[in-house]
């Protein structure tokens, strides 16, 4: 047997404990057992612990590991909106990823002061605190093995030399910038403050105007007196200005030579905000303009600018990283020729093909760093005293994250994911299980839905065992979740959860979970709301993007209702027959009965996971087929179907059921009610509708384990008209089609009753008048 986590550290939290508990009366009802530090001897066998680095393992599993991944509260964190700490983000904060990309903060701990701490320092000079247990993506230098995932605490007993990630460029959108930003670049760096004027070297006058000729700026070589004789193509230095208006109040300059005059950088040199978080392209841009005027190139290939003003210095080294390069940050040189005694200076030499200049004479001489662009070497891992640190939980694949003011990526993880190699160690220990005829056991915490890990994988195979999709039926899935009207905020109801979920362990039941204690964490301020539904009620919430919670969507089931033949109902139906990568998205049909809103589930044609998929089509008779029962049990007075690859389908159904439909979506379309398109506005309406509807517990549904898993797999996604819903990404597997389809059912639904249908008819009587 093994007791199995992704890392030494975090096995010792089940291993340490096991060990006590086998001692003293264990010992007297089990003779054979002998307890040891690295094992325990069985009569007929072993337990050991292992980790997601064992090849070869059979047996039981854990698969919630509690891990203390934590950073120091002052630890900077690149963001979209600017620099952020770990200690200052919250839950649905915007960071960046490994691909350079936004992602979403899903969770944010607590503070914690009980870490042990570690000073992390990198080849570019910057450094990070962070604790024992923080997880790091690794390569050992030097080593061709395949890089893993270690803890810092590994990695300092470990003593070999690690590397690790560095971050790809920031994918920022494009920002609304008044001044090109390579104009800005050079004129920040030998521009005349105060001035729409450029110092620029005669040899370079002719590519420096074409390059400010392509951003759409027209400029003047300026001759004042005292270098009059001085001006040719080939002179010294020549001051080139960009607007040719005259005399104090400058009327008649350009809009470029107003916009800068307008920027607070126009007699106060340095980056604005805006320009430091524009798009890849804007921020290179600005950096040429910086290095063509105060950078050069030496003979051996290094980048270096030099500027006097330590904001220029500074905001340079936060474009190249920003941009995936890797610096050592400004330095002050002292140089008794600069004012001020000195100057900075910015060292670095091109990753991965990354051109820092547009002069051709400087271009020419750049080398690019002849080792990986994508790795980054920590020279030292020293112990310091414990700090204040928290960790963080990312809505990404790979839970990398940008940290420190080098932007290096780091790692976050709860639960077994393939970043981790968890989803393999599970692999493993299943098949070496069913070879010896073993069982595994799963014992984790609720997951979050769209992390991917193990946990949810089982929890899909257990709901397609509920819906007849699995061709085994062999797994026992127990999950004790506290009743969804459970109020954190109200004591009874809390403790009442609370009791229920921790059954026999709780001391109102007899047992030994301290319940008032739990009440008090839940109600820390520093506890997130969600990580204590899913640590302590045990609930499957949702991703930081879903767009309805499961506690919202249960809290409004009614599986015991029953929707009578002939009753009045609406329809919804979303149909689909397109293959993306060897994924068909699901057709669903949705009714709704109108007199109280009970949503019910009347078909859904997904494709089988699996080899049974691979040339599967939605069968189109079956579906029509259930469409015109539909129509015979029960009496339909609406129906709005999104036709996207079912037009003429639905053509025949207007045709045909048209004219007794008493809510019709248009005059010339009774049925068709488009999803895409257009129509953003009505779609945005008609989705806030159905989601206040949940909430307020306006709508009861079926419980279909279908319906369900297509609401919970929906995600928010913003547009200029407001929220829409999506899949997570467009090729996922994960269905939201019968989503669309009860959404559909509900907006013909609200139809329907605002033109009076579905209302009791008041009975006859007599009406009496006093006068």
């Amino acid at each position: 047997m093994q007791i199995a986590a992704v890392s030494e550290t975090q096995t010792k939290n089940t291993w340490v404990p096991l060990l006590e508990m086998l001692q003293g009366p264990v010992l007297d009802a089990h003779p054979g057992l002998e307890p040891m530090d690295t094992f325990v001897s069985l009569p007929r066998g072993r337990i050991e612990p292992i980790t997601s680095s064992a090849r070869t393992v059979k047996g039981n599993k854990p698969v919630f590991a509690v891990l203390d991944q934590a950073l120091a509260l002052d630890t900077p964190i690149p963001a979209p909106a600017g620099w952020l700490t770990m200690g200052s983000l919250q839950a649905g904060d915007l960071i960046f990823g490994s691909g350079g990309l936004p992602v979403k903060v899903t969770d944010a701990k607590p503070v914690s002061t009980e870490h042990d701490c570690f000073e992390v320092t990198f080849a570019d000079g910057t450094s990070m605190v962070s604790s024992a247990g923080h997880l790091w993506w690794t390569k050992v230098r030097g080593s061709a093995a395949q890089a893993k995932v270690r803890t810092t605490g590994e990695m300092f007993a470990d003593g070999r030399a690690f590397r690790i990630p560095v971050a790809k460029p920031f994918d920022c959108p494009e920002a609304d910038l008044s001044v090109p930003p390579y104009l800005l670049g050079l004129w920040l760096g030998d521009g005349t403050r105060g001035k729409c004027e450029i110092s620029v070297h005669g040899s370079d006058l002719e590519a420096t105007q074409a390059n400010l000729a392509a951003c759409g700026v027209e400029s003047w070589p300026r001759r004042y007196e005292p270098s009059l004789n001085a001006y040719s193509a080939g002179g010294d230095q020549i001051n080139l200005s960009f607007t040719r208006a005259k005399g104090f109040a400058m009327k008649g300059r350009p809009a470029v030579a107003q916009a800068l005059s307008r920027l607070p950088c126009y007699r106060d040199k340095h980056v604005p905000a805006e320009y430091l978080m524009g798009s890849i392209a804007q921020r290179t841009a600005l950096m040429q303009g910086l290095m063509d005027s105060d950078g050069c190139c030496t003979t051996s290939g290094t980048c270096t600018f030099i500027n006097t003003n330590r904001c220029l210095a500074e905001a340079l080294v936060q474009l190249l990283r920003s941009l995936g390069q890797v610096t050592s940050g400004a330095k002050w040189v002292a140089d008794e020729r600069y004012t001020g005694g000195g100057k900075f200076r910015v060292d670095f030499t091109p990753r991965g093909g990354f051109q820092p200049f547009l002069l051709p004479r400087k271009a020419r001489r750049v080398r690019q760093h002849n080792r990986s662009p994508e790795w980054i070497t920590i020279t030292s891992i020293r112990p310091v005293p414990r700090v204040p640190v928290r960790c963080i939980a990312v809505d990404s694949e790979d839970h990398l994250f940008a940290a420190g003011v080098g932007g290096h990526l780091t790692h976050n993880t709860e639960e077994w994911v393939r970043s981790n190699r968890g989803n393999r160690l599970a692999e493993t220990m299943r098949i070496n299980a069913a070879k010896v005829g073993g069982t595994t056991i799963e014992s984790p915490n609720a997951f979050i839905p769209g992390e991917g890990s193990v946990a949810e994988e089982s929890a899909a195979f257990w709901a397609k065992i509920r819906e007849g999709r699995a061709r085994d039926d062999g797994l026992y899935y127990d999950h004790r979740e506290a009743p969804p009207e459970t109020d954190m905020t109200d004591r009874h109801s809390l403790l009442a959860g609370l009791a229920y979920t921790y059954g026999d362990s709780a001391d109102r039941n007899g047992g030994h979970v301290d319940l008032d204690v739990i009440v008090a964490t839940i109600w820390d301020p520093s506890t997130d709301p969600q990580t204590a539904r899913a640590d302590f009620l045990n609930q499957i919430t949702h991703a930081s993007d879903s767009w309805i919670s499961q506690p919202e969507w249960a809290g409004v089931a009614a599986p015991e209702k029953v929707i009578g033949r002939g009753e009045e109902i609406v329809l919804g139906f979303d149909g689909s027959r397109r293959r993306s990568r060897g994924v068909t998205d699901a057709t669903a049909l949705v009714g709704c009965r109108v007199s109280d809103g009970h949503l019910f589930l009347l078909g859904c044609w997904e494709q089988p996971d699996g080899p049974f998929g691979a040339d599967w089509q939605v069968p189109t008779v079956e579906v029509l087929a259930t469409v015109e029962d539909v129509f015979r049990e029960y009496r339909v007075v609406g129906m709005y179907a999104d036709p996207a690859k079912w037009e003429s389908h639905v053509a025949t159904w207007e045709a045909k059921h048209g004219r007794r439909l008493k809510v019709k979506a248009s005059v010339q379309h009774p049925i068709e009610w488009w999803m895409t398109g257009g129509r953003s506005t009505f779609i945005v309406r008609a989705l806030e509708k159905f989601r206040s509807s949940v909430v307020d517990g306006e709508l009861t549904h079926d419980g279909s384990s279908v319906l369900t898993r297509h609401i919970l797999n929906a995600r928010r996604r913003e547009s200029r008209s407001g929220i829409q819903i999506m899949k997570e990404h467009p090729d996922s597997p994960k269905k939201i089609d019968a989503a669309v389809a009860a959404v559909l059912a509900w907006q013909c639904r609200v139809d329907a009753m605002a033109k009076g249908l579905g209302k009791k008819k008041a009975g006859k009587g007599r009406v009496v008048v006093l006068r």
